[in-house]
């Protein structure tokens, strides 16, 4: 894979294919979900943010259909951090049907991330516990 120069400007779009972007009302979305969703809290200026969308890009086609993926802006969206003692970007939010199972910070390998959300399908579609 071919390593990409990164913008210098203050703020970076970081948008990934397959991933839906809200702005607000993230509870909602968690309460409305029935099965796999993965929220991922980003923000515009943060470098580990635009490393970690190509690997984002490639596990939301890889499990598009099994786990719902939702983009969060921080800076937008406040209260998400607050709610979830942010203190590292991104954050990755593990849920199955409404409840927070897993969780990851900042550059988190792909491989790792993988393993997290073939447990979180296995999870979802077996109505097992998480471990």
């Amino acid at each position: 894979m071919k390593k990409q120069k990164l913008p210098e400007i203050e703020k970076m779009d970081c948008s990934v294919e397959g991933i839906i972007e809200i702005t607000s009302d993230h509870k909602r979305i968690i309460s409305e979900n029935g099965s796999a969703l993965v929220i991922i809290i980003i923000a515009g200026w943060c470098g580990n943010c635009q490393i970690m969308a190509p690997i984002l890009q490639n596990l939301a086609f890889q499990y598009r259909g099994k786990i719902k993926f939702v983009m969060v802006d921080a800076d937008t969206n406040e209260e998400i951090g607050k709610a979830y003692d942010l203190d590292v970007l991104p954050l990755f939010l593990f849920f199955n049907k409404n409840s927070l199972i897993d969780q990851a910070k900042g550059t988190v390998p792909s491989s790792l991330l993988n393993k997290k959300m073939k447990a979180l399908v296995e999870v979802s579609s077996n109505n097992k516990s998480f471990n």
